[in-house]
């Protein structure tokens, strides 16, 4: 199943409750008259207390000083006068700004706290793709970094990049559930991170697996592009921003509407700033020219292996217009039509032309084709890169 078929096909909540969920989720307002302890990381025998919202956590004190954390610090700083030997209790606990499920994630790590959810099992089936508890993790990542856990840090950051999606033969259904209903301040802050403490320009990165993610969420659910993009910009990922850009103006060009009595086309309205829409405006020129020099453009050689080059001419003319006359029949979206023919090309190495085999070129080139446009498609709507210059 694709998954846009899996997505149609689930109950889902419309936008406006989507929205009072995220801004539910996101609300952390601490009031005495409704402090509990919880129910699982409230340790008799622990010697500190930590409030998070309305929660009370009491661990061990030695367990959060590991790995050179945040917590080191925060033990050397006062907490209240009225405590003997500043000991956080009940009454004048540490108190931190985070989310409850956040500091549970953390708690469920550390392991001396004995509990059910907290045994080699439990972090052994984090591990596969039926039993990962996909929320726990991002929380756990994401706090693990915020107070320099990195041990933590690793651990939920080795199961995240396990589950990306190019990672997986198949989509993970559960998984993808998360991304496309977690708040999206959520991906923001997972994107931040990854990108703080990797190479976010890796092909396979846990900061390229993210921003598959929330394109599938674009895709499915209609959020803000705006909001990705400003995240984008913030962060400089630069190829991000042109896959967003694209995939507004693939959108666009596949839900064209037009006026009554009139030859002209009207823009899906998008929530675009004018900014944005000043950009792609200038990607949607810049694509059209690139795309018709792409099609009319003879096939070029590069490096060829075969005895004799013009057998993969001989193919290539044959191969070619069976493709060239799709062009026609589908919307305007250069990146997937050079996809779709690449399973077809690869296909032609090892085809027999006037009784040789051949090694075709035509394969990496179509490849060579796909890598370059998926480089260079910002360019199409930020303009070159400062330390390149147009060329006529």
């Amino acid at each position: 199943m694709d998954l846009e078929a899996w997505y149609n096909s689930q109950s889902r909540s419309n936008m406006d409750e989507i929205i009072d969920s995220v801004a539910t989720h996101e609300a952390n307002v601490q009031d005495d008259s409704l402090v509990t302890r919880d129910e699982d990381y409230y340790r008799e025998d622990g010697d500190c207390v930590i409030r998070v919202g309305n929660v009370l956590f009491k661990v061990h004190r030695h367990l959060l000083v590991r790995d050179s954390s945040a917590f080191e610090n925060m033990f050397s700083m006062p907490q209240g006068t009225d405590v003997p030997g500043n000991i956080p209790t009940d009454e004048n606990p540490i108190r931190l700004y985070d989310e409850v499920d956040e500091f549970r994630a953390f708690c469920w790590i550390m392991p001396d706290i004995s509990s059910s959810t907290s045994s080699p099992m439990a972090y052994m089936a984090q591990t596969y793709e039926a039993s990962v508890d996909i929320a726990k993790i991002v929380s756990l990542y994401l706090i693990s970094h915020k107070y320099h856990f990195e041990s933590h840090e690793n651990f939920a950051r080795e199961i995240l990049e396990r589950h990306r999606p190019d990672a997986l033969e198949e989509p993970n259904y559960f998984i993808l559930d998360y991304f496309l209903n977690c708040p999206e301040s959520r991906l923001e802050s997972l994107i931040k991170v990854a990108s703080s403490t990797e190479n976010p320009a890796s092909e396979h990165s846990l900061t390229s697996g993210i921003q598959t993610f929330w394109i599938w969420r674009l895709r499915l659910i209609g959020t803000s592009v705006s909001y990705a993009l400003r995240v984008a910009e913030a962060l400089g990922l630069r190829r991000f921003i042109g896959e967003l850009y694209y995939f507004v103006l693939c959108e666009s060009m596949d839900q064209p509407s037009t006026i009554q009595g009139s030859t002209a086309y009207i823009r899906p309205s998008t929530d675009l700033t004018p900014r944005q829409r000043l950009a792609l405006f200038e990607g949607s020129w810049s694509l059209h020219p690139y795309w018709l020099n792409t099609v009319s453009a003879p096939f070029h050689t590069f490096n060829c292996p075969a005895h004799r080059h013009h057998g993969c001419n001989r193919i290539w003319k044959e191969f070619w217009p069976k493709y060239k006359a799709s062009i026609a029949e589908m919307f305007f979206d250069p990146l997937q039509f050079l996809r779709d023919i690449e399973p077809g090309v690869t296909q032609v190495n090892g085809k027999l032309s006037d009784g040789i085999l051949v090694i075709s070129c035509i394969a990496p080139y179509v490849n060579a084709k796909i890598n370059v446009l998926e480089e260079s498609l910002a360019d199409h709507f930020l303009g070159p890169m400062p330390s390149t210059q147009p060329v006529s």
